[in-house]
């Protein structure tokens, strides 16, 4: 019997994970609830997400990505002196991010949101220092609006492979329904593989640089050496 409950309790609780989002007659569904994309540098293209609305009345809906692996620790000698940030956008992005969505519409008239892969060999990063507060308040002295972070921009190379983690969320902030004690809203994990330049043509690069500068200096060594002098 007891067996039996647990698989009623599981399959209901199954159930609920893949059901759209309704509440008060105003619905909200996504699809798919899990993407996984696999992608290379230089290589753009575009998927699509669908989102349809089995509620009773109109929606507006926006779409926002929370990034789990974005920013890390940045250490030095095993402390910790700040963070180090990336935008996602520079992988993909969303069009539209904000929908408009019928009632009574499902997956079969979907509305659809294109998202748009474009990874790049360079990408930026952020290297973000927290000063301390006997810093902050002189600059605040200059500038009111410091907040106690000191970003410095840097560019670096995807090598090898890159992971992008993080979940997808649809919620309605508007609807003819009117007011809306809750918002409505449904997810979606997401995760991007990127293959980036592998690591031995890094490698590669990196010595046939240093041999065109060494030539490029012995040469000059050696002109200097053997230049004939001018006779008085």
């Amino acid at each position: 019997m007891g067996s039996l409950k647990k698989l009623v309790f599981f399959t209901l609780f199954s159930f609920a994970i893949f059901l759209p989002e309704v509440l008060a007659g105003v619905g909200i569904g996504m699809g798919p609830t899990r993407i996984n994309l696999n992608t290379f540098i230089g290589k753009p293209y575009s998927v699509t997400i669908i989102t349809y609305n089995p509620g009773d009345y109109d929606i507006k809906a926006r779409l926002m990505f929370e990034c789990r692996n974005c920013s890390y620790d940045a250490r030095f000698l095993g402390l910790k002196i700040g963070e180090i940030r990336e935008d996602y956008t520079q992988f993909f992005r969303f069009d539209p991010t904000e929908v408009y969505v019928p009632n009574k519409t499902g997956p079969d008239a979907a509305i659809p949101i294109t998202v748009y892969i474009t990874p790049n060999a360079f990408i930026k990063k952020d290297l973000v220092l927290f000063t301390p507060e006997s810093i902050n308040f002189l600059v605040r002295l200059v500038n009111p609006d410091y907040n106690g972070e000191l970003v410095i921009p840097y560019p670096t190379l995807i090598v090898d492979n890159k992971i992008l983690k993080g979940g997808i969320t649809l919620s309605a902030f508007w609807s003819t329904f009117g007011a809306m004690g809750a918002v409505p809203a449904v997810g979606s994990d997401f995760q991007m593989n990127i293959k980036g330049v592998p690591l031995g043509s890094v490698i590669i690069i990196i010595v046939l640089v240093i041999i065109v500068i060494a030539t490029l200096m012995f040469r000059r060594t050696i002109s200097k050496k053997f230049k004939p002098k001018k006779k008085k």
